[in-house]
């Protein structure tokens, strides 16, 4: 990857184990965010299903490329305990809107 390359943006989405507890892991997965140097994630946040049940995480995040953005997941406490990682799509967006900001 080249010193100088540009971010990309990207929209993750990734389902929850069958039967996952977040709450053994939420405060951890919580505290370490802000922790992470160069913490690439703009936003983030709980799928839920028609119930309001924890079904899974969407993120956005910039990085220079879908390794980055894998290598940036595996290092959250989510990864081990909560996530099914073979159910992660990521795909790079091109973001059109964005609230606060002129189109």
């Amino acid at each position: 990857m080249a010193a100088n390359q540009e971010l990309k943006e990207f929209l993750v989405l990734i389902f929850d184990k069958p039967n996952a507890n977040r709450v053994g892991s939420i405060e951890q997965h919580i505290a370490a965010l802000p922790a992470v140097a160069g913490n690439p994630m703009t936003c983030g946040g709980a799928v839920l299903n028609k119930k309001g049940d924890f079904v899974g995480s969407t993120l956005t995040l910039r990085a220079h490329d879908e390794e980055e953005v894998i290598s940036f997941l595996k290092k959250d406490i989510f990864a081990k305990e909560v996530w099914d990682m073979s159910s992660c799509v990521i795909h790079e967006v091109m973001i059109a809107y964005r609230e606060g900001r002129d189109i």
